[in-house]
């Protein structure tokens, strides 16, 4: 159901053709959290990572797809407001 409803989404916000799976919300999550924060002890621990290495490639891929990803005005909107619903109960 997960993944229905994932795939769903992706092509309600324009992002289909992007080929995202459910794992690349962790690694851009990895490198957006890094990103932030510059703190890769708690990027760590807030992916649940015992492993370096695999945090470190995650943010590097992460960083490295945002960086060749190029959005319409009204879908970086859209994505705030998405954004924004998902987060406002945590």
């Amino acid at each position: 159901d997960f993944r229905s409803a994932y795939d769903k989404l992706l092509v309600s916000v324009g992002l289909k053709h992007f080929a995202f799976k459910p794992y690349s919300l962790r690694r851009g999550g990895a490198a957006a959290h890094y990103q932030q924060r510059r703190n890769l002890p708690w990027t760590l621990q807030m992916g649940r990572w015992r492993d370096s290495q695999t945090a470190r490639l995650y943010r590097a891929e992460g960083a490295a797809e945002t960086l060749a990803m190029h959005f319409a005005p009204a879908q970086t909107r859209q994505f705030a407001t998405l954004a924004q619903l998902l987060t406002s109960d945590l």
